[in-house]
């Protein structure tokens, strides 16, 4: 994804330079001093007096909010007077009506430049589109067959679509473009929707799923329509027209805008669906704001966009984060490109934007930070060598809480790699799942800002808890932000008591402003979620430590529990594998009837490739299908599985027994991943069901020689070892 190159004559000057600079600047004490200025309370978060209950924590909040203030819900100045998503877009308009607000790039020619349309631009193509469809009989407001489902990957009709619903008060239902007939008929047809906007591939599902939706009447296509899909559309009863016909439509049957109010639905935000049917979460104006409100109270102002901020838009806009990150930008009337739909072609896309801000999943970066390890590890020793002293003392200013990309060290290796992923960073934001340490400290140093990890649901506004700057311990999500308040409750099926020391751990409980309002058309599910006085229970694992923040140890419904009586946590487990050599991918598997994990892994091709060259294999004819088979690949493998797991301080027991290699990389596309890169875990076991049924078969003809457990057995090994400790527990 990521490929950087120094000639050898840079590297032998630029390192007698380097080791000679910084010998100077250590002996004259001339190391520059720690930028004190994202310094904060030792306290991030602090216990509400008063709040606590039997088998539950107090209720804890951020540290910045003033004693007994209520929890912040609306924008601060200079925006107090932003109170809906669609204050948020025409204030930045008012800020750079004549500039770039959306750009995107022609497909298939890659010197092709950005093509940018205004703010004024957008905003007349917002108010044709909520007129046309209103004029095509779309019902305006929160009434039953006004909501408006988009179905297409990120791209600038993605955004007009979008704000034109709040132009009239109608609600947004983002569809993931992966979404297929029977994951969509729930959907249509429960909100009796009429219209919907997709692309050309998207309409032909529709067209071809017709029957299951009998509510849909109109499909507005951002693609030029082919005749046989208007032949199609005209026999099953369809409206079909294009995304500039609805526009035209508009400008020629002008409407007034009908602001929304915060109590209004902005969006049904349709979860991914890991497990089952995807639930449409219900979040007001007024929730979504209320995050917004608490990132500009609660951050400095040195990482706060601002009108000459970019941000390149790839993850997909079905997800609320996603969403939550373009409100920012746009509020103060900074721009957005949009990738060319190919992640393949994203680091073309990320070095001719140059984007300020990247948001992304630790899948990706992992994916970025094992690619550029292999590469420095497969370079010659002066190369290497260089690599790893700039990495040392830029880790030692990181230790001091100084993050900076104008050092030495900068000019003489990292520069080269920015210019490919980012050389403007302003913060790198990620959440979804946990991210190992090393890799956080890799992109704080390469990049030379801060990589900020959150935590939230759709539920919660997509952000609940983020780590503050100038905080990068590595082992938590940060507090809550000023917007909710957050407070663990006993889960003592697991081992996990509010009561417990050092660390409090229980189930994560939030509420606030934030908070979605329930699902739609799903009252049993929503009293399941939403407890009495509001708290909506999370279904994740965390731990309170004493600064306030919060560490999460797994997904409540993820844990199981092995034959012999002990807890484990795959999601933690593959995320501690993942980043072993040779390796991309990894699928944990466990079940009550046994009492070892097994494994399906996945290699990296990239550092396959590198491995089989310096076996004597040409790169050029290695690929995945031809090398799973190989025995010495696998036990490669395996000896790279066991190091990551001693590294990250597994225990014997969450270690896995056998691996079995897998020639496919997960994707959205083999229904493995679900479309914001989670694992699709019981997709992931029906798929490799065979496989499975192998590896214990094998185990069971030649068990390991060594012990599995170091805790004992039974009710006291998972006393001893909870679903996601370590052995620092």
């Amino acid at each position: 994804m990521v490929d950087f190159q120094f000639d050898t004559l840079s590297w032998f000057l630029l390192s007698a330079i380097g080791v000679t600079a910084l010998a100077l600047r250590y002996r004259n004490g001339l190391m520059s001093p720690p930028d004190l200025t994202f310094s904060r309370s030792s306290r991030q978060a602090l216990p509400v007096e008063g709040t606590r209950l039997e088998g539950e924590t107090a209720t804890y909040r951020s540290s910045s909010l003033p004693r007994d203030a209520p929890l912040i819900k609306e924008m601060i100045a200079p925006l107090a007077h932003a109170k809906t998503l669609y204050d948020m877009f025409l204030n930045g308009h008012s800020i750079s009506r004549d500039r770039p607000c959306l750009g995107q790039r022609r497909l298939g020619d890659e010197s092709a430049p950005f093509e940018w349309r205004t703010y004024h631009e957008t905003l007349v193509q917002m108010e044709g589109l909520g007129a046309g469809l209103t004029k095509l009989g779309v019902p305006t407001g929160q009434g039953e067959g006004a909501s408006i489902g988009i179905f297409m990957r990120n791209r600038p009709e993605w955004t007009i679509g979008e704000f034109s619903c709040y132009l009239y008060s109608r609600s947004l239902i983002p569809i993931y473009d992966s979404f297929k007939c029977d994951q969509l008929k729930p959907i249509i047809q429960g909100q009796a929707m009429r219209a919907i906007i997709a692309t050309s591939a998207q309409i032909d599902i529709l067209l071809a799923g017709r029957e299951e939706f009998p509510s849909l009447t109109i499909l507005v296509c951002v693609d030029p329509i082919t005749e046989s899909q208007r032949a199609l559309s005209t026999e099953k009863d369809l409206r079909l027209m294009t995304f500039d016909e609805v526009v035209q439509l508009g400008k020629d049957n002008p409407l007034p805008h009908q602001p929304p109010s915060l109590d209004d639905v902005a969006v049904v935000c349709y979860t991914s669906g890991t497990t089952g049917t995807p639930k449409g979460a219900m979040l007001t104006h007024g929730n979504i704001m209320a995050v917004i409100a608490a990132v500009f109270y609660d951050f400095p102002m040195t990482v706060q966009p601002d009108a000459n901020d970019r941000y390149l838009s790839y993850l997909p806009l079905a997800h609320m984060l996603e969403r939550i990150i373009h409100l920012l930008v746009f509020s103060v009337g900074a721009k957005i490109g949009f990738y060319r739909g190919s992640v393949l072609q994203l680091p073309a896309d990320m070095e001719l934007l140059d984007p300020t801000y990247f948001v992304s999943v630790p899948l990706m970066l992992n994916r970025v930070y094992t690619r550029i390890m292999a590469t420095v590890e497969n370079s010659g020793f002066i190369k290497r060598s260089i690599f790893h002293l700039a990495y040392q003392q830029k880790l030692a200013l990181l230790d001091r809480g100084i993050i900076r990309r104008d050092t030495i060290w900068d000019r003489l290796v990292f520069d080269k790699i920015r210019v490919r992923f980012g050389k403007s960073f302003k913060a790198i934001v990620t959440g979804a799942a946990p991210i190992a340490p090393e890799v956080k400290k890799f992109f704080r140093i390469v990049c030379g800002c801060p990589l900020i990890e959150g935590y939230g649901l759709t539920e919660t506004s997509a952000v609940s808890t983020l780590q503050l700057i100038g905080d990068y311990n590595d082992a938590h999500v940060g507090p809550p932000l000023p917007c909710a308040e957050v407070k663990l409750v006993d889960v003592p099926e697991m081992g996990y008591f509010a009561s417990d020391e050092p660390n409090p751990r229980g189930e994560m409980y939030i509420r606030g402003p934030s908070v979605f309002k329930g699902y739609f058309n799903e009252p049993e599910l929503t009293a399941k979620a939403l407890t009495a006085d509001g708290w909506f229970r999370s279904g994740d694992i965390a731990e309170i430590l004493p600064a306030g923040n919060f560490r999460l140890i797994d997904r409540r419904s993820n844990c199981f529990k092995l034959a012999q009586g002990e807890f484990v946590a795959p999601e933690r487990i593959e995320n501690a594998l993942v980043g072993a050599g040779l390796v991309e991918n990894v699928f944990v598997y466990g079940d009550t009837s046994r009492s070892m994990l097994v494994a399906i892994v996945v290699p990296d091709i990239e550092s396959l490739r590198e491995w089989a060259a310096e076996r004597g294999t040409p790169a050029e004819s290695v690929t995945l299908a031809s090398m799973v088979d190989n025995q010495d690949l696998k036990l490669a493998i395996e000896k790279n599985i066991r190091a990551a797991a001693q590294a990250r301080g597994l225990h014997r027991i969450e270690t896995p027994a056998r691996i079995t290699l897998h020639s496919e990389p997960f994707s959205v596309e083999n229904g493995l991943l679900t479309p914001t890169f989670k694992l699709r875990r019981p997709a992931a076991t029906a798929a490799f069901r065979s496989q499975i049924d192998e590896m214990y078969a094998d185990l069971a003809r030649n068990p390991p020689k060594r012990p599995t457990s170091t805790a004992g057995s039974g009710t006291q090994a998972a006393a001893a070892v909870p679903c996601g400790a370590s052995k620092a527990d």
